[in-house]
């Protein structure tokens, strides 16, 4: 298990924010709440929050854009299992927003790449807009 720990720590290096590691700094704004009570036949208040984590760009081959889901101006974010503050990033869920570049993208794809059952992170694919 130790490797498996040494792999994550690996990939948390990498993916932090220059000049220390390869990433850049993501605002990922998740909304928590919501939804309607039956009770008062009104809407519970939807919150906004902000987490703040890094990530990096990987831009799709050309062969990836034969794939009807991938439309061109997509790309991926590989982004990091843990909070710039060492906390715990939460996983992102689609259609969730991110400021990447001072540019908002929304996030069209979910995937968690791990080791062996070790989180080491999400690849997302993202649209701006």
């Amino acid at each position: 298990m130790a490797f498996h720990n040494r792999m994550r720590a690996m990939v948390i290096r990498n993916l932090a924010p220059q000049p220390k590691g390869k990433g850049v700094p993501i605002t990922f704004s998740k909304q928590v709440g919501g939804g309607y009570d039956r009770d008062t036949g009104g809407t519970y208040p939807i919150f906004v929050t902000e987490y703040q984590g890094s990530g990096v760009r990987v831009n799709y081959s050309e062969f990836a854009y034969k794939n009807e889901s991938i439309i061109y101006g997509d790309f991926q974010i590989y982004l990091s299992p843990v909070q710039i503050d060492g906390g715990v990033m939460p996983k992102p869920s689609i259609g969730d927003e991110f400021t990447f570049l001072d540019q908002k993208v929304r996030v069209i794809n979910v995937n968690p790449f791990n080791d062996n059952g070790v989180d080491c992170g999400w690849k997302l694919q993202v649209r701006y807009g």
